[in-house]
C-alpha cells in the first residue's frame, strides 16, 4: 500500500517522511554544512578540497583576521556557482596566505587542494596557480 498525498501548489523543498528532499534546482541547507546544486561546494570533488583547505588553514600560524579573510573566502568559493567569481575568491584566499608568508610552510596539501578547486574553474582560475 502506498500514500498519495496531494499539496496544491507548493513551493520550495518538500522533506518526504523518509527523509528524502524532493525538490529541483539549486537548494542551500541552512548551516553552511550542505550546499546542493551547480556551486562550488556542491561538486564532491571540490568540496573534499575545500575541506582540506580548512584543515591546512587549521595547522597555519595566521593573524586572526587573516585566518578569517581566508575562511570568507574559502566559503564564498563553496557558496557561488559564477565560476568568475570562484576564481576571484580562490586568488583572494591564495593572496592572503602569500601575503602573511603561509604558503610555503603550508606544503603540497594547500598547491593540490587549489588545483582541484581551479581545475573546476577552469581558464579563469589559470592566474592562481602562478600565485603559489
Amino acid at each position: 500500500m502506498t500514500d498519495t498525498f496531494r499539496f496544491g501548489n507548493v513551493n520550495g523543498p518538500v522533506v518526504a517522511g523518509t527523509g528524502n528532499v524532493v525538490a529541483s534546482g539549486d537548494q542551500y541547507i541552512a548551516g553552511g554544512d550542505l550546499s546542493v546544486g551547480n556551486t562550488a561546494g556542491g561538486d564532491a570533488g571540490v568540496a573534499e578540497a575545500i575541506a582540506a583547505l580548512r584543515q591546512e588553514l587549521a595547522r597555519l600560524r595566521l593573524t586572526a583576521d587573516e585566518r578569517q579573510s581566508a575562511e570568507e573566502h574559502l566559503d564564498a568559493v563553496a557558496r557561488t556557482s559564477d565560476k568568475r567569481e570562484a576564481a576571484d575568491h580562490l586568488g583572494a584566499f591564495v593572496s592572503v596566505l602569500k601575503q602573511a608568508n603561509a604558503v610555503a610552510s603550508a606544503g603540497s596539501g594547500l598547491v593540490e587542494a587549489v588545483a582541484k578547486i581551479a581545475k573546476w574553474v577552469g581558464p579563469l582560475a589559470a592566474g592562481v596557480l602562478a600565485l603559489l
